[in-house]
């Protein structure tokens, strides 16, 4: 087994992105902000007013301690130092916060800072002295990032240099954003937006990180996806998480051949791709009506209803059918049914919904498949 585990730095990108969404929420600037990953640091967010940078640092052992030496906070020290002193950013509008899950101990110089037993040239004396070690490599590009500052940039860095240790875990920073989520939606429904605010999320960032040169997440962005998705948390609506056809392997096909619902529809002689058409909307449907259930975003006494509702319509329609059915030959009965259901379920479909608002075609007809499935209600014409 390897020594070498991935497991820590994946956790990494995770705690990063997460923590990232948490700031841009508890963000209070007036001004629309812009956040980016992997620019100039970690994390940046900038306004008209400043560009603020933090360093994220996340170990599964939460038990280790930031020390004066710690190769953390000298890599960090480094990344800061660069970018002042190639002008990348401007240290009078900048401000540096390192986040880690470690420990500062009450000796950790910026700990004294911070309770006011070192004075800012009292710390940029004793980093000056670090800095000036050479027995420690893993530091040594570090503390010559440092030494290249004038006394002015390393003062200004000093006193713009917040340390959030022991910083929150993964569920903390998850309740933290929902205390900001949670005037935006019922209580029922809070973890749902949870949910996908940080896919949104998450898929934005990863196009941010994939384009660092143009693409910013701004505040407006995550306000608007909030309150676009509140409104499908509301009572006469429903989230849609399955938006994408299903492309129908030829393995699947074969295999999901043999569900009932698919069988039905054979027997009226559709097509192949069609098939494939009606196997994708009987899965998105199952899927997201399965999620909805879990969720608790429907009742499924409601589930049942709506059922009920697509039964009716088609028993109506299917009677009709079946009146036209004496005499016919196997092959007239086939196209009947292939007429039948082209007409009233593909070239248009009953509007009938499960909430008022969720009107999207594929949930109705994969509603009617899932009912097919269970063999109630059919599109051959036959007589019971």
């Amino acid at each position: 087994m390897t020594h070498f585990s991935a497991q820590e730095p994946a956790l990494g990108y995770y705690y990063q992105i997460r923590y990232g969404l948490m700031l841009i929420l508890m963000d209070e600037e007036e001004n629309d902000i812009s956040l980016s990953f992997e620019t100039l640091d970690d994390i940046v967010i900038e306004n008209i007013n400043s560009t603020d940078l933090y360093q994220t640092k996340y170990h599964t052992n939460r038990k280790a301690n930031l020390t004066d030496r710690s190769t953390d906070l000298w890599k960090t020290i480094r990344v800061w130092s660069e970018e002042i002193y190639n002008g990348q950013i401007d240290v009078d509008n900048g401000y540096f916060t390192l986040i880690t899950t470690e420990k500062l101990p009450s000796t950790n110089i910026f700990q004294k800072l911070a309770e006011k037993k070192l004075s800012i040239k009292q710390t940029i004396d004793e980093l000056n002295s670090i800095a000036s070690e050479t027995s420690n490599a893993t530091n040594l590009l570090g503390y010559k990032a440092f030494n290249r500052l004038s006394v002015y940039q390393k003062m200004k860095l000093i006193e713009k240099i917040k340390i959030l240790d022991s910083s929150l875990d993964f569920s903390d920073i998850e309740k933290e954003i929902k205390k900001k989520l949670r005037l935006t939606v019922e209580p029922l429904h809070l973890d749902s937006l949870f949910e996908r605010l940080e896919g949104w999320w998450f898929r934005e960032s990863i196009i941010q990180l994939k384009n660092t040169t143009s693409k910013l997440i701004k505040f407006s962005d995550v306000q608007t996806k909030i309150l676009d998705i509140t409104d499908q948390l509301k009572a006469d609506n429903l989230p849609i998480d399955f938006y994408s056809h299903i492309n129908i392997s030829e393995s699947e096909f074969i295999s999901l051949s043999k569900k009932v619902f698919v069988k039905s529809l054979n027997r009226i002689g559709l097509g192949k791709s069609s098939l494939k058409n009606s196997i994708s909307d009987y899965l998105r449907t199952f899927k997201q009506r399965s999620l909805w259930i879990r969720e608790d975003l429907l009742n499924p006494h409601d589930e049942q209803r709506y059922e009920s509702g697509l039964v009716s319509d088609w028993r109506t329609k299917y009677t009709f059918l079946l009146e036209e059915i004496d005499g016919k030959t196997t092959d007239e009965l086939k196209e009947l049914g292939k007429f039948f259901y082209k007409k009233h379920y593909i070239d248009s479909i009953p509007q009938i919904y499960i909430r008022p608002r969720v009107t999207d075609p594929f949930l109705v007809r994969g509603s009617y498949h899932i009912l097919a499935d269970k063999e109630q209600v059919r599109w051959y014409p036959i007589k019971d």
